[in-house]
């Protein structure tokens, strides 16, 4: 899920862990991570509920994240 993009779909991460990032206001500097989800958290609500795009990025920290799409 990509910052700025819009998605009407909640997400789950079934496994791995991924990090919220929020995008710098400054483009020299790097992404703020808001959060680190462990396995089983739903995201996506604020663009699923209010169809607006996504407020942050979601980012695997794990190298295999499997993820399920809820619409």
């Amino acid at each position: 899920m990509k910052q700025g993009h819009k998605y009407a779909k909640l997400f789950q991460s079934a496994s791995g862990r991924c990090r919220i990032e929020k995008k710098a206001s400054k483009k020299d500097r790097p992404p703020q991570v808001l959060a680190t989800l462990p396995p089983g958290q739903i995201f996506g609500e604020i663009g699923f509920l209010e169809r607006v795009p996504a407020t942050a990025s979601i980012v695997a920290d794990d190298d295999l994240v499997e993820m399920y799409e809820m619409d």
